[in-house]
């Protein structure tokens, strides 16, 4: 009899552990399904908070999992190209736009996602958001998140046993349901605390455009106005340029990346490609020449412009030297991003109905035609209201 007791009891802990090992791949599945905090089956479960909490914690995971291949206009970059939302586009009656601009973006993830969508049959127009900080491979330590996003809504099966969609799921779930998620780890601590709660690492939480280092380099010239600054501008503005050009190299391979795309829209006459560069206040812009990188930061252009036209709005104007235009020191707010977006539709050319809709938007921004010819004396761009377009133009 001891003997047949000892085997029951065998026998209870394999089944134990057989059911804990069921519990353990199940949860994920369930929780992704049932909570769907990257909305990959479903929309209109998660709050407005959840919506932008899970976005910011992996922008393209979020970004994959929405994008329909019916998009004729993407947007790629960093987080001054993802201020040009997608409604703003629709606003201007454009055709469909889908924005695929991550926080904290760089050149490798944007290439990566160039990669994704360059054979969906209606893209039509690439708009790249792009800045010379970006082109040092040092930069965020060449960050790429996409492949993991790739990896995670390559199929409902993958989505559903991804780990990193299993641990945002387990934030709603909490957040929703405070006396479940006690339950459950009551039940199962080792399954909840070690697995879904271990550290996966957070590759969309931080926005590194924002980063603070201790250093401090004056922005002050001459020939700028003297003005104080709000403190958030006054830290990016001194502490940030270190983090941004001390050590900078320009980066061919990361070029290289970007000639991909101008082949792509030089291989069919129904393609095109455009570059911007984002606006800064004007005490950001003067750190590049503290660092002695004025040359290079024409010559950035000059590369672009070889490329496709570009729009730039980074240089001393109305719109740069007004901090009202911007949240901080890199980023303006929704009234220039609308701008911009009228902009560069204006430059991919309009239809009247469209044309009227954003000159009711113009005031300090209005970008000229790209097809204006430059007099021999001129430089290689034209310029506007706060808006210069560099472009190949032959001189009349």
């Amino acid at each position: 009899m001891p003997g047949r007791t000892s085997k029951r009891l065998q026998y209870a802990s394999c089944g134990g552990l057989l059911l804990a090992a069921v519990m353990l791949g199940a949860t994920p599945a369930w929780l992704n399904y049932s909570i769907d905090p990257y909305e990959m089956f479903r929309s209109g479960q998660l709050s407005k908070a959840q919506r932008e909490t899970a976005e910011k914690k992996h922008y393209p995971l979020w970004k994959f999992a929405h994008y329909k291949r019916d998009a004729q206009i993407v947007i790629l970059g960093d987080s001054r190209a993802r201020a040009l939302r997608d409604k703003y586009w629709y606003e201007y009656g454009a055709a469909p736009a889908f924005n695929f601009a991550y926080g904290g973006g760089t050149i490798p993830e944007i290439h990566s996602t160039f990669q994704a969508i360059k054979n969906d049959p209606k893209l039509k127009t690439l708009v790249v958001g792009i800045q010379l900080r970006s082109l040092d491979e040092t930069h965020k330590g060449g960050l790429n998140r996409v492949p993991e996003a790739r990896k995670a809504t390559a199929s409902p099966v993958a989505y559903l046993k991804n780990w990193f969609v299993a641990k945002q799921s387990w934030r709603v779930l909490k957040e929703r349901n405070p006396w479940l998620a006690k339950t459950m780890e009551t039940l199962t601590p080792s399954l909840v605390n070690d697995v879904l709660a271990s550290s996966l690492g957070e590759p969309g939480q931080a926005d590194a455009d924002t980063l603070l280092l201790p250093d401090v380099v004056s922005a002050n010239a001459s020939n700028l106005p003297a003005r104080e600054l709000p403190p958030k501008f006054e830290r990016q503005v001194t502490r940030n340029a270190r983090s941004d050009w001390k050590g900078f190299q320009f980066s061919s391979r990361y070029m290289g990346m970007v000639e991909e795309m101008a082949q792509w829209a030089d291989a069919r006459p129904d393609r095109r490609l455009i570059f911007v560069i984002p606006p800064t206040v004007i005490e950001m812009q003067h750190t590049i020449d503290a660092y002695g990188l004025t040359r290079m930061n024409d010559l950035f252009r000059r590369e672009l412009t070889a490329l496709a036209p570009v729009i730039d709005l980074d240089f001393d104007s109305a719109i740069t030297r007004d901090l009202g235009n911007f949240t901080d020191a890199y980023h303006f707010n929704s009234k220039v991003a609308r701008r911009i977006v009228g902009e560069i539709m204006t430059v991919l050319g309009t239809n009247e109905q469209q044309a009227k809709r954003i000159e009711r938007r113009r005031k300090t921004l209005r970008c000229p035609s790209p097809e204006r010819t430059l007099t021999p004396a001129a430089d290689s761009f034209v310029e506007g209201q706060s808006c210069r377009v560099w472009t190949e133009v032959t001189h009349g």
